[in-house]
């Protein structure tokens, strides 16, 4: 019940009472023990933490998270993991490891047949590579995410195209001068 309430102030914008309850329920997951549901909270206590602008907080708990993720093989959600992660160290300023934590991301859905994992880290990838201007290693990685998302029909696949364009312009603009 209190995590089903931390989601709740979550999804209206009320971080600081979702991370008091995510934190509560935390606890009692850990009592219990419940190493799946722990990392789960962990994970969207690093979300909500971030949400609040405390990034070395969300940082550390996405850590943890990440490790019982790996500890109990749940591949998927460590991959998401590793993806909130890099976004977290992105927003920190620290954008080698952030390409580190999407690389890790992107290995481990590809080796679990995770088109969604894959596709996420990617378009990730893709767009920090950009912002970096190293457009061939962006413009890669963007492609390989439209394509998985196109394969499997997904709602992002007509949006992610367009940016993907928007971008193979740039490079091209940038090659020119």
């Amino acid at each position: 019940m209190t995590e089903g309430l931390a989601i709740t102030w979550a999804e209206t914008g009320e971080q600081p009472r979702a991370v008091e309850l995510y934190r509560q329920a935390l606890a009692l997951a850990r009592q219990i023990p419940d190493r799946p549901r722990e990392a789960s909270l962990l994970s969207n206590l690093g979300s909500a933490s971030m949400a609040l602008g405390d990034l070395a907080g969300a940082a550390a708990v996405q850590q943890e998270a990440l490790a019982i993720f790996q500890a109990i093989g749940d591949v998927g959600s460590a991959c998401m993991t590793l993806v909130a992660l890099a976004n977290t160290c992105a927003a920190q300023g620290d954008f080698e490891q952030a390409q580190a934590c999407y690389r890790q991301a992107n290995v481990l859905a590809q080796e679990a047949a995770d088109w969604r994992g894959e596709a996420t880290a990617s378009w990730n990838l893709g767009m920090l590579l950009g912002r970096q201007g190293d457009f061939p290693a962006a413009v890669s990685f963007l492609r390989r995410a439209v394509e998985l998302e196109q394969i499997h029909g997904h709602s992002h696949a007509a949006g992610h195209a367009l940016l993907l364009a928007q971008v193979e312009s740039m490079f091209a603009s940038a090659q020119e001068n």
